[in-house]
Formats: structure tokens, sequence, C-alpha cells
């Protein structure tokens, strides 16, 4: 028996001693990843604040805040993620089921906007937390994590809303950013009073980003739907089969190259097509113009109308970084359509200037259009073709090629082409000029909504206070009346 209790003594030791022990090495790590996640999200206008961090002998408790850097109107400085993390210290884990290593943990994300009716309505949704992450760290400085969002139904008057249980699985390091993994998301149905509905099959997709710097990471990533179903009031049906989305990024000449594409296998319905795509590629994209915006992003002018004037210096500045040989854009689009292929395809690269001149020095719009060098195609089959108004309004632009009609326009050196025919600068320039000044216009005007809304807001809310208060003087008042009497 005397063998037994030292035995048994010794090994209680030997569990406490090693439970502290991994638990001072697992706030090492923690501490090491939110060193990290701080830089990254300064680089972004957010700041992450540790609220605290308790450690005891066989568990910590950890608290995160996350919330705007920035004082515009349009952030809603208001709105706060909370995040709560409880540890078990290892090395012996049982919390999600037996295991070895530093800790498992479990954390819960809530969103507080601190306004009673939208937080109620966050609340009423996803419950206490926007799902939990489960987490298991290594002893060779990994860990993996899974975020299970709970399958959910919500039924209000006027739509019914129910998914599948989905999840995120990921891999990562303590002392990276870097991490992979892959994403499940369950079936979803959404049935709305009038009748019409969508139901979308399961998703199944992967990602692997990797973090170059504070607030630079490039992805690989893809997600693939088979099937969307979506039927309207009217009993219109429309049927969307193997839907996918694709994004590749790599690092060439300390550049990014990035290529997106959206791949459709079959929609049919009122309108019919197969084999459809939608792509874009950005190539050269300089990292250290990258970080430099960055830096000039994490703290925005106070002004919301004065953001245009601030993003067009902020790009007048780091045109020289960014206007590297090698950038250029390229979209494409097609299908199989009617029983021809329509599609278009559009190339815009960088120029560099003549010898003897500097992007710095440029000023006037002319000069940076001489930077530009582009070509554009459109091919449209005559069965598509027919009845649509271009046809009429750009015939003179338009050739005939093997039963497709092309549009065909090109710039360099500051002329634009459009078929055999010329089109002024002065024009290009003042088409150019009039978008740029109706987009201008409509940020501004947007932005001062926004603000407008928000002081609305606060005006609702100082009268709600005055209310308030005069109903508390009212009581204090009858309350003072009654005890005369």
């Amino acid at each position: 028996m005397k063998k037994i209790a030292i035995s048994a003594l010794v090994l209680g030791l030997a569990y406490v001693g090693g439970a502290y022990f991994t638990g001072y090495l697992g706030e090492q790590k923690m501490r090491e990843q939110l060193a990290l996640s701080q830089a990254q999200s300064a680089s972004s206008g957010l700041i992450m604040v540790l609220e605290h961090y308790e450690r005891g002998i066989f568990s910590s408790d950890v608290a995160l805040t996350l919330k705007s850097a920035n004082s515009l109107a349009l952030f809603n400085n208001n709105m706060e993620v909370s995040v709560n993390t409880q540890l078990q210290h290892g090395p012996v884990l049982f919390k999600q089921g037996f295991g070895l290593g530093l800790f498992s943990a479990i954390t819960r994300i809530m969103v507080h906007t601190h306004d009673a009716d939208t937080d109620k309505k966050i609340t009423d949704f996803f419950g206490e937390s926007i799902g939990e992450i489960y987490t298991q760290a290594g002893f060779s400085n990994t860990y993996t994590a899974r975020w299970l969002l709970p399958a959910k139904k919500v039924e209000e008057g006027s739509y019914n809303l129910s998914f599948a249980e989905s999840s995120v699985d990921m891999q990562g390091r303590f002392d990276s950013l870097s991490t992979k993994g892959e994403i499940h998301l369950g079936a979803m149905e959404l049935l709305s009073a009038d009748g019409s509905e969508v139901k979308m099959s399961p998703a199944e997709g992967s990602f692997d980003s990797t973090n170059l710097a504070a607030g630079i990471n490039i992805a690989n990533a893809n997600i693939h739907v088979d099937e969307i179903n979506i039927t309207t009031a009217a009993g219109v049906k429309l049927f969307v089969k193997q839907l996918g989305y694709e994004q590749k990024q790599s690092v060439v000449n300390e550049s990014i190259d990035t290529s997106v594409a959206l791949t459709l296998a079959e929609v049919s319905g009122p309108v019919s097509a197969s084999n459809a795509y939608y792509k874009v590629d950005m190539n050269q994209l300089n990292i250290a113009a990258l970080k430099a915006w960055g830096e000039g992003m994490s703290v925005l002018p106070s002004d919301p109308l004065a953001l245009n004037t601030f993003y067009m210096e902020q790009l007048k500045r780091l045109a020289p970084q960014f206007l590297q040989p090698g950038l250029s854009f390229t979209f494409a689009m097609g299908a199989d359509f009617m029983g021809g292929k329509p599609q278009a395809h559009w190339t815009l690269s960088y120029q560099p200037p003549a010898a003897g001149t500097n992007v710095a020095d440029m000023s006037e719009p002319f000069e940076y259009l001489s930077l530009a060098d582009s070509q554009l195609e459109v091919r449209l089959p005559e069965v598509v073709a027919m009845g649509l108004p271009m046809l009429t309004l750009m015939d003179s632009y338009i050739t005939k090629e093997a039963g497709e009609y092309v549009l065909k326009a090109t710039l360099h050196n500051s002329e634009l082409f459009v078929g055999d025919t010329q089109i002024p600068t002065e024009t290009v320039l003042m088409v150019l000029s009039g978008i740029g000044a109706k987009q201008n216009a409509a940020q501004d005007a947007q932005l001062q909504q926004t603000i407008d809304s928000a002081d609305d807001e606060d005006d609702e809310d100082d009268e709600d206070d005055e209310d308030e208060e005069m109903d508390d003087e009212l009581e204090e008042e009858s309350a003072g009346s009654a005890a005369a009497e």
C-alpha cells in the first residue's frame, strides 16, 4: 500500500508539474502568435487588444478585443469583436478527446455593435458565439484548429432560412501567420413567404495562405458547389450546376502574380448556357509598393469627404513603385450560348515612359495615358448578335469574320483605335475625366449619406437620453409630492 501511495503521489506531482510547465510554454506560443496578429491587424487599420491572460496550473483564460483604429463615421467605431479562449494545459489532453500536446482550447467569438436591437439579432441568430474554434497545440510549435458552425434554422414572418453544419479546418505554426486547410459549407435553403426559394448543395474547398509581411498575404484557394436551384415567386426555375471559384497567387521577381477564375458548367432556365468562365489576372504587383500603401492606409483622414483626395495623393506618391515593367491586367470571359461561343478578352499593360521621362514628374492626364498599352477583342456569333442595338450604333467599328461579329480596339502611345478608326485623344481624356468626376461625386454623396445617418442616430440617442432624464425628473417630482402629502 505504501508503494502504491508513493507511486500515486509521484504521478500526481508529475502531472501537476507537467501541466504547469506546458501552461507556461503554451502562453509563450500564444503571445508569439498574438504579436504577429497585432501587427497584421494594425496594418489593416484595426486594433487588437489582449484584455487578459490568466494562467493557472491546469488551465488558462484569454480574452481579446478587435476594433477599428480609424475615426471615420463610416467605420462604425462602436463595433467590437470579442474573442474568449479557454485552454486546458497538457501534456495529457482530454478536453476534446484523449491526446498529447501543449494545450487544447475552445475559442468563442462574438460581435458587439453596442446597438441593443442589432446585438439581439446577432445573438438570436448565432447564439452566444459565432461558432466555436477547437484548437490543439503540438510540441513542435504547430497547431491544428477547427472552426465549427452548427446547423441553424431561422423562421421569420417573411422567410425561413436553414443551413447544415459547416466547418473550416486549419493547420499552422505559432511563429507564422501562414496557414492551410479545408472548407466545408453545409447545404443551405431559403424559403420566402411569396413562394420563392433558393437551395444550394454542400460546398467543398481548400486554401493555402502564405504571409509575406504585415498585411500582405498570398493565397491559393478553391471552392466548388455542385448545384444551386432558384425558383422565383412567379414559378420560374433556374438551375446552376458545377459552380467553381479558384484563386492562384505566387511571388515572381519580388512582385505578386494573381489569377482568379469563376467557372460554371451549366445553367438552365429562361436563359441556358454552358462552359461559362470569367477570369481576371493581375501580374507583377510590387510587394514594396503594397507595403507602403498599407502603411499609408493605416490611419485615414478624420474627414470622410477628404478620402478621395487622400487616395489620389497616395496613388500619385506610390505610382513610381507600382508602375514597374511587367505590370499587367487581363480580363477574359465567355460561354457556350445559343449554339455559339460569345467571348471577350482585354489586356492592359504598363508601358515604361520614354528615356529621360520620370513617372514621378508627370502631372497631365495625357502623360499617364502614354503609360498604358491595351488590346480589346469581343466576338459575338451571328445568332447571338442579331437584334442587338450595338450592331447599329457601332457598325463602322465592327467587322464580320467566319460568321462572328468582331470588335477590336487598341491603345498604344496614347493613340486609341476602335476597329480602323482612330479616336481623338481629347475625346478619350474627356470621357475618362467625366467618368472619374461622376464616380467621385457618387462616392462623396454616399459618404455624406453615411455621415448624416450616423448623425441622425446620435441625435435619436440624445433625444432618447433627454426623454429618459425628463421621465426620471417627473418620477422624482411625483415621489416628492407623494411624500409631502
